[in-house]
């Protein structure tokens, strides 16, 4: 029980420090009102003209975001503290 709390509290902390490297790195995509993608000759801003699909692509990333740094800290737990 006591090694099952341990590693809790591992993920736990993986997450929220993860959270905000998160917000620092990635905040000024996730606030902008126009993102333009350069593609072939002509520009493409995906948030003018799609922003419901922008609105759940990030939702989608941030989503599979937190199950990777789930998955990584319990391997991580696991190699590093063999309980």
């Amino acid at each position: 029980m006591k090694a099952f709390l341990f590693r809790l509290l591992f993920i736990a902390v993986s997450l929220i420090i993860s959270f905000f490297i998160l917000l620092i790195v990635l905040q000024p995509i996730f606030t902008t009102s126009s993102l333009i993608i350069p593609y072939g000759i002509n520009d493409f801003d995906i948030c003018a003209k799609y922003p419901t699909a922008w609105k759940y692509m990030k939702i989608i990333y941030i989503i599979f975001y937190f199950f990777t740094v789930i998955i990584l800290s319990n391997s991580f737990y696991s190699h590093f503290f063999k309980l």
